[in-house]
Parts: C-alpha cells; sequence; structure tokens
C-alpha cells in the first residue's frame, strides 16, 4: 500500500498520476509501494519520476533519467558535464551515490502545470537521448538499463516482481 508522508505529496502525487495515466507512449511501470514511476525511453535510457515530501506541506517532482552507467569519471567529464549543463534548457547532468550520469530536473508540485510537467519531462529524456552516446564513446560506460542490469547480477540483486505493473500511456504536452 501506498505511503505518503505529507498530504501535500499525496495531493500531488495523485495529480501527477492523472497525468502519467493519459500521457506516456512509453512502457510506465507504476510503483505500488511508493509515490514513483519508471519509463523505458528509447535506446535502454531509465527514466523516473518520483514525487517527495518537501517540509511538512510542500512537494517536489523529481524528473530524472539515468544516461550512463560506469562512465570513467574523469576531470574531463566533469567539465563536459558542466559546460553542457549551461547550454541545457530544462534540467541538468548530476552523479549518483553510484557513480552513475543522470539528467535530472525538479520542480515545485504545487506550481507544477500539466504543460511544465510535459515540458519537463520531454527536455529530460531528449537531453538523456542526445548525450548518452558521445559519453559512451569518450568516456565508456553502458547505455543505463544494460549498466544497471549488470550491477544488479554481479551483486546478486534481483528485480523485485510483482511491485510494478506496466501500462501503456502518450507523452504529456
Amino acid at each position: 500500500m501506498m505511503k505518503f508522508a505529507t498530504e501535500a505529496q499525496k495531493a500531488c502525487y495523485e495529480r501527477i498520476a492523472s497525468w502519467m495515466k493519459e500521457g506516456f507512449t512509453e512502457f510506465v511501470m507504476f510503483d505500488r509501494n511508493q509515490p514513483a514511476w519508471g519509463i523505458s525511453i528509447g535506446e535502454g535510457i531509465l527514466g523516473e519520476i518520483i514525487v517527495a515530501p518537501w517540509g511538512d506541506d510542500e512537494a517536489i517532482v523529481r524528473i530524472r533519467a539515468h544516461v550512463v552507467v560506469g562512465a570513467r569519471l574523469s576531470p574531463d567529464l566533469m567539465r563536459y558535464l558542466l559546460t553542457k549543463n549551461h547550454k541545457l534548457r530544462l534540467g541538468a547532468f548530476t552523479i549518483d551515490d553510484d557513480g552513475d550520469i543522470l539528467i535530472e530536473r525538479t520542480v515545485l508540485g504545487p506550481a507544477c502545470s500539466k504543460r511544465d510537467f510535459g515540458l519537463s519531462v520531454a527536455s529530460v529524456i531528449q537531453a538523456a537521448l542526445e548525450y548518452h552516446g558521445e559519453i559512451i564513446r569518450r568516456w565508456g560506460g553502458q547505455i543505463a538499463l544494460r549498466g544497471l542490469f549488470e550491477r544488479f547480477r554481479k551483486e546478486g540483486r534481483k528485480a523485485k516482481s510483482g511491485h510494478r505493473s506496466r501500462k501503456r500511456a502518450a507523452v504529456v504536452s
């Protein structure tokens, strides 16, 4: 059963959920246990949309795409990512605790309109698809889905079954 930390998080999740159901063309995995969705995009890019609490009476929507897993995190790559951040319209490159490269945009939940949400998702997805090939060519690594599955296999982890359901839906605009 889905649990929410605040009423604001719940209200924001319900609004975003209605947009997700009516708007996405790629496979969307609805998580029954947390206010988040996973999206399989194009050539193996993994997208995520997470509704999180922000204080007691606000919520944020984190829209991100895993771009590359396992790249060499050199100073040259860091400079490349920072330079590209300057050129991105919505969102920015980031590196998570595992050293994976993501593009992420965070929007204040109550201020997020359907149009802004759709533009944010499209911008993050487009940037991930545009840059992953060059990053892999220059600094190694793998497309996110392949790299994450390999990491799970090496660590002996398995994806939990039964917690996510797939549903067809179209990009919100």
